[in-house]
């Protein structure tokens, strides 16, 4: 159950409510090519997120959100973290945030190729695409 609740002050908070149990699960795709940026994607508020190519590793926080989106849509929310960072940063951090953005650019037009990784210890993660993978964790990695 996806359950959305906003208020008058501008507060929102999107959960996924699972009505079932599930084993701790990891989900992988490889993103090779601009067809698989519309690969659905669904992150459950306790899902981490990793694509190692590029050394971003997306945890959740206390006050995490569950996502439904597609890979070029987890592209975005990167890009849209790194333009935050580089509104404050300076030198080797700057360099590096240009340098993702430009990779980042390499994949959406298909030139570089990427892993999308979810671990997720709910089991309520999900990659919704003939070339995902998922395998079961043990319950100590989930």
């Amino acid at each position: 159950m996806l359950v959305t609740a906003t208020c008058d002050c501008g507060f929102r908070c999107v959960d996924t409510l699972i009505l079932k149990e599930a084993e701790p699960v990891e989900w992988t795709i490889q993103v090779e090519d601009i067809g698989d940026l519309s690969a659905r994607v669904v992150r459950s508020n306790r899902g981490k997120m990793q694509i190692p190519e590029l050394g971003i590793s997306i945890e959740p926080g206390p006050a995490c959100e569950a996502c439904i989106t597609n890979v070029e849509g987890i592209l975005c929310q990167v890009e849209d973290v790194i333009g935050r960072v580089l509104t404050w940063a300076e030198g080797a951090e700057r360099e590096r945030a240009m340098a993702l953005l430009q990779e980042l650019e390499q994949v959406r037009e298909g030139r570089k190729a990427i892993t999308i990784i979810i671990s997720d210890p709910s089991g309520n993660s999900a990659i919704i695409s003939n070339k995902a993978t998922k395998c079961t964790l043990p319950e100590d990695q989930g």
